[in-house]
């Protein structure tokens, strides 16, 4: 089992697991009492900042620093305005539920998503020190 977590792309799929889940659960709440998009919107921001320390401390295994720290928004925001495009889409246009749609959304990006956190943990650590 531990070498199976030695790989970064195996942490990224347990982090990215764990926070999927947890962002839509928050998400599956809201959606109860806000629009769509607006509940989208809380639990990405609550998904972002799980999701920059578990990337920087577990899945990379590197020290928070400043550049990853204002970089990792950045591509976050890239992320989200995807996200929101994508799932706006499926379900304005595909006529997939609003609360199925965000699966669909995640399991898209995640691939995408790796390559960036890659270049942003690992270019910091490289600058950092």
């Amino acid at each position: 089992m531990k070498r199976f977590f030695n790989f970064s792309g195996m942490r990224f799929i347990v982090a990215g697991g764990v926070n999927t889940a947890f962002t839509y659960f928050i998400y599956y709440g809201l959606v109860r009492v806000f629009e769509y998009r607006v509940a989208y919107t809380i639990s990405f921001i609550v998904g972002l900042l799980f999701g920059y320390f578990m990337n920087v401390l577990w899945v990379f295994k590197e020290k928070p620093g400043v550049k990853s720290a204002m970089t990792y928004p950045l591509a976050v925001a890239l992320q989200y305005f995807l996200g929101i495009g994508l799932l706006s889409v499926l379900v304005e246009l595909g006529g997939v539920g609003e609360k199925v749609a965000p699966i669909f959304v995640a399991a898209l990006m995640f691939p995408i998503m790796y390559l960036i956190m890659r270049l942003i943990f690992y270019r910091s650590a490289a600058k950092n020190g």
